[in-house]
């Protein structure tokens, strides 16, 4: 295998393992399923409350418009409410209600029991690997968050 091709397998082992945690954490919480999109864009309102549109816009890469159509179905699903900015009444930040904080905080509760769960049935020897690797995959992700 060339370089290009052992970095594609990278590529889909993450999203694979990314997709498995993701679906695990839901049945296991039995919160209301959320796309990947709605996801990242309520994980960012959770960690940061009172951010606006264009900043989620800018931290997730979404368009304007997706984020919109995020933040409407986020809002019916009694997730996020929206405040009149103090410093700017022409615009709105995002704060995410109780329940939202509350599903954040199984959901993380869920993937990180589950994550180590299955580690407890790994190889030792594969997980001294994948701890060597959490620097690097870090540094993969400070590298796709500068992107932009």
């Amino acid at each position: 295998m060339g370089r290009e091709s052992d970095l594609r397998e990278l590529d889909a082992a993450l999203r694979e393992l990314s997709r498995a945690v993701h679906r695990a954490a839901e049945r296991l919480t039995r919160v209301e399923p959320l796309t990947q999109a709605q996801a990242e864009v309520l994980r960012v309102i959770v960690h940061e409350p009172g951010t606006v549109p264009g900043h989620l816009a800018a931290v997730t890469g979404m368009r304007p418009s997706n984020v919109s159509t995020v933040l409407r179905h986020l809002t019916e699903l009694g997730l996020i409410e929206r405040e009149i900015d103090p410093a700017d009444r022409r615009s709105s930040r995002i704060l995410p209600t109780r329940k939202a904080i509350e599903n954040a905080a199984r959901i993380d509760a869920a993937r990180t029991r589950l994550v180590l769960d299955a580690l407890a049935t790994v190889d030792e020897t594969e997980v001294g690997r994948l701890l060597a690797a959490v620097p690097a995959l870090r540094s993969l992700a400070h590298a796709l968050h500068d992107r932009g």
